[in-house]
């Protein structure tokens, strides 16, 4: 399993993800390294070892791995306590991508790959083209703004994307006549009605849905697809994931009726 780190992250938080998950080995760049706290662990820079690593058999380790081994620890903003660190199970990754119905993921993908490393959208960024013989491409930018992005997506014929809610709305003013974007993913808060109606004003053709669900749950619990010209006034969380299931309960954990208030239990 493996944790993903922030560089521009402040050094308490990378020292205190490093010592609380009890990582043995930092994989990182020479450029990085100064800019690393000093951490109880052995630090690799892959770059100074290129050479070496280049010349080794390039056959399969004899690791057995389960879907309910851990593929990865992503932690939580911390803004109500101490960061979490969520460990991800490889099936979470896989029944998030394989197989499913909220959106288009084979060979034809194109997904642009703009999210912090550290955060779970990147799992749907990497793995969702990556396992099903598509393409990720990286936002080689410093920073996401409107502007480089549109600039990549246009380049680089990307046709999938995901963003988050409050960079969405910001989006929603810089939408492109022509793109070669199909599918709009975004999530992580409430979206925002009026920009999903300017983006459907100026790409009526582009699938918008938007994603639901904690880090807990492998970015997604819940999907909605937006249909065209849409003129509600409230912006639903959607539906299961095909491999999940859902249920409304009491405080009890017993089944409420359709229609009462109760809790989401995935």
């Amino acid at each position: 399993g493996y944790v993903p780190l922030d560089p521009h992250y402040p050094e308490s938080r990378l020292r205190y993800m490093a010592t609380d998950t009890g990582m043995s080995l930092l994989l990182s760049q020479q450029r990085l390294k100064s800019a690393l706290p000093d951490l109880p662990v052995e630090v690799v820079a892959v770059d100074e070892i290129a050479q070496d690593w280049q010349c080794l058999a390039a056959t399969d380790v004899d690791v057995a791995i389960t879907g309910s081994d851990v593929a990865y620890v992503i932690y939580t903003s911390g803004s109500t306590g101490q960061p979490k660190g969520v460990l991800t199970p490889h099936q979470g990754v896989t029944r998030l991508v394989i197989e499913q119905s909220f959106m288009t993921l084979n060979s034809d993908t194109v997904m642009m790959h703009c999210a912090n490393i550290a955060f779970d959208a990147a799992t749907l960024e990497l793995w969702g083209p990556l396992l099903n013989g598509g393409q990720c491409v990286l936002y080689r930018p410093p920073y996401l703004s409107p502007a480089e992005l549109n600039k990549e997506l246009e380049q680089h014929n990307v046709n999938s994307l995901w963003l988050t809610a409050g960079f969405f709305r910001e989006w929603s003013y810089h939408v492109p006549t022509v793109t070669s974007l199909r599918q709009l993913l975004a999530g992580g808060d409430s979206l925002d009605l009026d920009a999903i109606k300017r983006i459907q004003q100026i790409q009526p053709e582009l699938t918008l849905i938007n994603g639901y669900g904690p880090t807990e749950n492998t970015t997604f619990s819940t999907t909605y697809t937006f249909p065209q010209a849409y003129q509600e006034e409230r912006v639903p969380i959607g539906y299961r994931l095909d491999s999940d299931e859902i249920y409304i309960l009491d405080g009890h954990q017993q089944l409420v009726p359709q229609g009462c208030i109760g809790e989401l239990f995935v």
